[in-house]
């Protein structure tokens, strides 16, 4: 009897090995797929001043169509989730990766600002509808480490924005060789890449089931309330961060080129200069990404639950020092030292304004525990979509106020976010606990916009 016993706990041992085994490879590939579609998400940022000038855009239009991908990557987000866990599907994320890499195949056949506007809309559509369902998948497989794999999850976005924020600019310079059209017709080639990799990522989430089963007193009726506040607070603050970090993206687009004219002594941006913009911009928009990336993986192993609402709160101040401070790298020294030193004010802004977008997903799937996909998009795209003012609003403060002015404007708003942390409250163990309530009987069913529980 006890051999019988042991070879089956021995089963069952190795049947949970397996499973781990598994679970950890598909883990690993929608963190690395998401490197290829943030890859791909970076296509029009560094490139924006080449745009502008092969299609002979004005400011305001290359500032609408960074926002445009704001809005329809954002705005997706939602319904996706919505629709991944009333369905119990995952297709969306699969499309959204291959639907990312169209940029790349048709940015050098466009010759207008409409059909460059309807290539963003798409691409951009795709990049939002990949991430609620992957982030969804990463929490679960993440299990008791869900807030270091949803850091994992991060930085991976990082490091694939940072590599197309690097070789967008210098694919386009060395394959045009002064011809920028020509280097992004040839940027087509990256559509392979997106191919494989949909392929891929059907293979690793394909089959994940993201549905929980509700326990009895899981969702205890006072606690509801508690949850929803602490939601749109989380949504907000994530919503005042990607309005700063898109507000950064075209601040520091524009240092580019107050920064080459200067120094070439020029008063309109030619071509070659537009491309020395591009070559300096893109590793300018990599440094916010580190900084956000590499201290996102941080928090996520460091910061226990409790000090959660802590470091939201005093992150922002970091990050509101570092933006005040950006415009005063421009002109100092060499071109070298400038960038250096503009660099260097970007990761400290990374840092204090995206490190803990991953932290506030942990923290609202803890607080809606059977609606990850939902949780999810509403931290990501849910916000997302509210940042598509910034570059617009931006743009008009650099014109009407000046670029120190714009900054300072920016800066002001990333410190006083820190305040919406006050009123945060979530459970550290994935179960409604309302500060000072009792559990009476549970509900069944989450309200407002919840879906069904199946």
């Amino acid at each position: 009897m006890s051999q019988v016993v042991s070879h089956t706990d021995a089963r069952s041992t190795f049947a949970k090995s397996s499973d781990t085994s598994r679970a950890g490879w598909r883990l690993g590939w929608i963190i690395g797929c998401h490197a290829v579609v943030d890859f791909f998400s970076f296509l029009f940022v560094p490139l924006i001043t080449v745009i502008e000038g092969r299609l002979a855009l004005t400011h305001e239009q290359g500032a609408l169509l960074i926002a445009v991908g704001a809005i329809c990557s954002g705005l997706i987000q939602p319904a996706t989730a919505w629709i991944c866990d009333r369905y119990n599907t995952r297709l969306p994320g699969v499309v959204g990766l291959f639907c990312a890499g169209l940029a790349a195949l048709l940015i050098g056949r466009v010759d207008t600002f409409q059909q460059i506007l309807l290539l963003q809309v798409v691409s951009s559509a795709g990049v939002g509808a990949f991430h609620p369902v992957a982030a969804a998948a990463t929490g679960k497989l993440g299990g008791s480490r869900r807030s270091l794999a949803l850091s994992g999850f991060y930085m991976s976005g990082m490091l694939g924005g940072m590599s197309g924020n690097i070789l967008f600019p210098m694919w386009v310079g060395h394959a045009g060789a002064g011809d920028s059209a020509v280097g992004l017709r040839s940027l087509a080639w990256a559509m392979l890449g997106a191919i494989v990799f949909t392929v891929v990522m059907q293979l690793a989430i394909g089959r994940i089931d993201h549905r929980r089963v509700r326990r009895a007193g899981d969702v205890p009726h006072p606690a509801i309330p508690h949850r929803w506040r602490s939601v749109w607070l989380l949504y907000a603050g994530n919503a005042v961060r990607f309005t700063v970090n898109s507000s950064m993206v075209l601040l520091v687009a524009r240092w580019t080129e107050f920064e080459v004219l200067a120094r070439a002594g020029a008063s309109d941006l030619s071509d070659p200069l537009r491309t020395r913009a591009a070559m300096m911009n893109g590793p300018l928009q990599a440094s916010m990404q580190l900084g956000a990336g590499a201290a996102a993986m941080l928090a996520g192993a460091f910061i226990a639950h409790r000090h959660e609402r802590i470091a939201l709160g005093l992150s922002p101040l970091l990050g509101a020092a570092a933006i005040a401070v950006f415009p005063f790298t421009r002109g100092i020294g060499s071109e070298s030292t400038s960038v250096i030193l503009a660099s260097i004010a970007s990761i400290i802004v990374g840092i204090g304004s995206g490190s803990l977008v991953p932290m506030t997903i942990g923290m609202a799937q803890r607080l809606l525990p059977d609606h990850t996909s939902l949780a999810s998009g509403l931290m990501l795209g849910g916000a997302w979509t509210l940042a598509a003012i910034g570059p617009l609003l931006t743009q008009a403060a650099v014109g009407a106020f000046g670029f120190i002015t714009a900054c300072v404007i920016v800066a002001a708003v990333t410190g006083a976010s820190g305040l919406l942390a006050i009123g945060i409250r979530v459970p550290e163990d994935g179960h409604a606990v309302a500060p000072g309530a009792p559990a009476p009987d549970p509900v069944p069913g989450m309200p407002l916009m919840s879906p069904r529980s199946e």
